[in-house]
């Protein structure tokens, strides 16, 4: 029986989402691909086209000269002219949340969106949306509701949900780019999806290092580089990746969730786990016979001579022993759980020194719940 740990990954997760860079990101030309990093520039959607695009799919029109005014159209209208100011907004997810705020007042269908998202902690479900989902849909506005939906999704901890809606999505396609990519980037760190992962955030680095118009702020670097050392420094088979495994199934479960992925996932830590397992009682063994052997102390008899290691060619060796190799004694069925409390805390100390604090309590507690069930 697997016993899932409490984790800090969830937590931490949270304070990066929240920690969202602030960055300004305008339409410009594509410029030529850098020829070392074979990585495009970030551009973003002409943000013009879009809201002309938004305002047709909305049918909302510009009233006649001898017509009233429609407020929430000219507060539309304004945004507009306010987002071609360099440094208008401080980020580009912040210049999202303005666009969806003024068109939710044109359109109810954005209303319902932005509804969704005040209340999706305590859904902690992704909702059927009927007329997102319709095939109707203009191609440009849902890449713009599905960004809005996929941050929202990475804020509630829906990190496949997420995925879905935002890894086909490409910067130029959207209006706010860099939101994009570091959702991306956290969706594909928190689901493990090592290559896809490090090629955002190589993507969002280069583009750091080579677009003076990004103006990535300290923090969001800092915490690029934190999720691409993460994600390189991830291995399948290693007891770190069952540990993330093992969070992962957690956070799953505490959504409510235990379908057909989340019981994968389970067998899967479960036969890591066991060959982990089979790895430590394997070096115990070894461990036990050689603690053994030292117990029985040096390896003399009256004047026979209890060999250790076999004699070298042609070497003449003393004693008068008959000359028999001994064989070593293994007791047959000496296992884990039979061994005494204070052997057993010694064994595990040795065999566990060497590793990152949160897997020594992963490994003892396995070991633990294991001697106990023997008996």
């Amino acid at each position: 029986m697997i016993l899932f740990q409490s984790s800090l990954r969830i937590a931490a997760t949270v304070l990066l989402v929240l920690c969202v860079c602030n960055v300004t990101v305008h339409a410009a030309k594509p410029e030529a691909k850098d020829a070392k990093s074979n990585l495009a520039p970030i551009i973003a959607a002409d943000l013009e086209k879009m809201v002309d695009a938004a305002k047709k799919w909305s049918d909302v029109k510009e009233p006649a000269a001898a017509e009233p005014r429609n407020p929430a159209l000219d507060d539309l209208n304004d945004f507009l002219r306010r987002a071609k100011t360099q440094g208008a907004f401080a980020s580009d997810s912040e210049m999202l949340d303005e666009l969806f705020e003024h068109w939710s007042k044109l359109d109810v269908r954005i209303a319902e969106v932005l509804a969704i998202s005040e209340v999706l902690p305590e859904l902690r479900t992704a909702p059927k949306i009927t007329w997102f989902e319709a095939s109707e849909l203009p191609p440009e506005i849902k890449k713009q509701v599905s960004l809005y939906l996929g941050r929202e999704y990475i804020e509630s901890l829906l990190f496949d949900e997420a995925n879905t809606l935002l890894s086909d999505l490409k910067s130029e396609e959207v209006v706010a780019p860099v939101t994009l990519l570091f959702h991306q980037a956290v969706a594909k760190h928190q689901l493990v999806e090592k290559e896809a992962g490090l090629k955002v955030l190589a993507r969002l680095l280069t583009a750091n290092e080579k677009q003076a118009n990004l103006n990535l702020p300290h923090r969001y670097v800092a915490l690029a580089n934190l999720m691409q050392q993460d994600l390189e420094a991830v291995q399948e088979k290693t007891l770190a990746r069952v540990i993330r495994r093992m969070d992962d199934v957690e956070r799953r479960l505490d959504l409510g969730r235990s379908g057909k992925k989340v019981q994968e996932e389970e067998k899967k830590i479960v036969e890591a786990l066991d060959k982990k397992i089979e790895e430590l009682e394997k070096q115990m063994q070894q461990m036990m016979q050689q603690m053994a052997q030292q117990q029985k102390g040096p390896g003399k008899q009256g004047n026979q001579l209890q060999p250790k290691n076999h004699a070298k060619d042609s070497m003449p060796m003393g004693g008068t022993g008959p000359g028999k190799i001994v064989k070593k004694h293994l007791i047959e069925g000496e296992r884990w759980g039979n061994m005494p409390p204070e052997e057993r805390d010694k064994v595990l100390q040795d065999v566990t020194k060497t590793l990152p604090a949160h897997l020594q309590g992963v490994i003892k507690e396995y070991f633990i719940k294991a001697a106990e069930q023997k008996k």
